[in-house]
């Protein structure tokens, strides 16, 4: 028996076998013992139930340091558990010249790390050293990997990246060119509040404080004035904003949902794309601008960026995902005459 390198060099057979754990007679009645452990459906649904409680457990340690004497037993029986599961797939699989080596997984990778982090955390007497425990937080996602449906849409998503990123140019491009169109058009319409005086004062124009309408557009101020007016007769005069109080409440998001810069405007869009009150935003568009202007813009936008942009992904997700799941049959197949 022998195996073939992916540099093409022919490995010998005691190599191989030494790498497997099969060089000494005695292995191999242990070798027979760990593959019907590794195969068995109780070992997997067990090793599931550990992850869960460790899991749990974990959000409970209040320090990279375990000092709750019942948790660090705890951490040590979990411990102990990790060592055996990758104890019996390293001498079920071989280590790493085998295809279907312990070291060829990524999955298994990320176990025997997260085991020699828990190792090195209960053992390293030097605290800078311990600040890595952090990394336990990672042990939830060894779930991933016990539960095959789990594992096939984690491998889904990360295969789709790449066809993903051209939808993620395309929603950029709808973003920059809705964004700087919004601050073109719409730039400071969120100041066109009701004014109780037709002229500034001190160059400051007071708001009527129980009218929260922006007029100017579908609505217009009866009994009072506003910047609308004001710009409309050709005045010039500078005007200052007290831009914090004016904005500062729930009907106009505090400020947060305007036009006034790119940065601002990219925000709202983005806003307007999770469907989280776009449609107020868009009322006091139509309320300080136009009725057919505001609903042009925010009803093209949401279509764009919700139906036919999602749209895309969800077909890319689709699609690989039914790619991985031919792929995952032919794994079992494999995988049950190993």
């Amino acid at each position: 028996m022998s195996s073939i390198t992916s540099n093409g060099d022919i490995l010998p057979e005691k190599l191989i076998l030494f790498f497997n754990f099969r060089i000494l007679p005695f292995f191999e009645k242990i070798t027979l013992l760990c593959v019907k452990i590794e195969k068995s459906k109780i070992f997997k649904y067990f090793m599931i139930i550990i992850l869960l409680i460790n899991s749990i457990c974990l959000s409970f340690y209040s320090d990279i340091e375990i000092t709750n004497p019942i948790f660090y037993r705890l951490e040590i029986l979990f411990l102990f558990f990790y060592f055996i599961q990758s104890s019996i797939k390293q001498i079920t699989y071989g280590i790493f010249i085998e295809e279907k080596s312990y070291l060829n997984n990524f999955w298994n990778i990320l176990e025997l790390l997260e085991l020699l982090i828990g190792i090195l955390c209960q053992i390293s007497p030097f605290h800078t050293i311990k600040y890595i425990c952090w990394f336990r937080g990672l042990r939830p996602f060894l779930l991933i990997k016990e539960i095959p449906k789990l594992e096939i849409i984690f491998s889904c998503l990360i295969s789709s990246f790449k066809e993903m990123i051209n939808v993620f140019v395309l929603l950029l491009f709808i973003f920059l060119a809705y964004s700087v169109l919004a601050v073109n058009i719409w730039g400071g319409i969120f100041y066109r509040r009701c004014r109780i005086n037709p002229i500034p004062k001190n160059g400051k124009f007071e708001i009527e404080k129980n009218n929260i309408n922006l007029c100017g557009g579908l609505y217009k101020c009866n009994n009072c004035y506003s910047i609308f007016d004001f710009s409309n007769n050709n005045n010039t005069f500078f005007l200052t904003y007290d831009k914090y109080n004016e904005l500062h409440i729930p009907e106009l998001n505090y400020g947060y949902s305007t036009f006034d810069n790119f940065f601002k405007a990219f925000l709202t869009i983005y806003n307007c794309m999770t469907l989280n009150g776009w449609s107020k935003i868009m009322y006091n568009v139509q309320n300080g601008y136009s009725y057919s202007g505001g609903s042009i813009f925010f009803i093209s936008m949401v279509i764009l960026l919700n139906y036919i942009v999602l749209n895309f992904s969800i077909t890319i997700l689709m699609d690989n995902f039914e790619k991985k799941l031919i792929q995952d049959e032919k794994k079992k197949k494999e995988y049950l005459s190993y």
